[in-house]
């Protein structure tokens, strides 16, 4: 795969530490769970410690079904796959 084109100058970074959002698949419905990110690359890679504790039977995306797990996402998903922190409150 080819790394995603560099991000917009006016884009903010995030941070490691930095709370987010992600969107999972919980049954038949989408839903954002919270999530930290762990890690951000300077190709603007992130990657997000998700925790899933919220979706239905408690399970994740983890591996065996735990309720955190690991994901990577790039600028470019942002407002679709992940969103940043209190996005739901100004949604």
């Amino acid at each position: 795969d080819r790394p995603p084109p560099p991000p917009p100058a006016e884009w903010v970074w995030p941070r490691e530490g930095d709370e987010i959002e992600v969107e999972v698949e919980d049954g038949d419905r989408t839903v954002w769970c919270p999530a930290v990110v762990t890690a951000v690359l300077v190709d603007s890679w992130l990657r997000a410690e998700i925790n899933g504790t919220a979706l239905t039977g408690g399970g994740g995306g983890g591996e065996g079904g735990s309720s955190t797990w690991s994901d990577w996402f790039t600028w470019q998903e942002e407002g679709v796959d992940w969103r940043r922190g209190g996005a739901a409150e100004a949604a």
